[in-house]
């Protein structure tokens, strides 16, 4: 589940939206039994709660360019704070010998910064190209995305 407020308004030319967010996620894993060879596992079933908290601020401006185009360059800045079991983990087991283990997963960071820097270019009424950079940075997890948009509305 996902909500978030924000209460947007305009200071000079940029227009700024202060936010908050809340999100959470449930995950439930059924067990499940490999067959065949001493190798062959069994994962029991498990379930794990994690929440999200976001605050932040975003910043956008948009740009008329002397060929007609409009450029929207805008950006993104925020706090994510984690509540929960950050360490992701699965219990195993041999099926011949009924040896367990536990399996963790990549640990996910307590407090994170989040960023955002993109553009929009509105070519047209109809045509729009885009271009984004996101990251996440914490002392434990770094992810970085680059994306492109082309929409054409028709």
């Amino acid at each position: 589940m996902f909500g978030e407020l924000g209460y947007g308004f305009s200071w000079n030319a940029f227009a700024l939206e202060p936010f908050a967010g809340l999100s959470y996620v449930h995950l439930n894993t059924g067990s499940a039994n490999e067959i065949g060879g001493a190798a062959a596992l069994r994962l029991n079933s498990a379930s794990a709660d994690l929440t999200y908290s976001t605050l932040g601020l975003r910043i956008g401006t948009t740009w008329a360019l002397d060929n007609g185009i409009i450029l929207v360059p805008r950006m993104m800045l925020a706090w994510q704070h984690a509540y929960g079991d950050l360490a992701p983990a699965a219990n195993l087991a041999f099926s011949t010998t009924g040896i367990d283990f536990s399996v963790t997963g990549a640990a996910l960071a307590r407090d994170a910064a989040l960023v955002e820097l993109g553009a929009d270019w509105k070519l047209s009424d109809s045509v729009k190209l885009g271009v984004s950079y996101r990251g996440t940075v914490s002392n434990v997890v770094q992810d970085n995305a680059v994306t492109g948009v082309f929409s054409w509305s028709f």
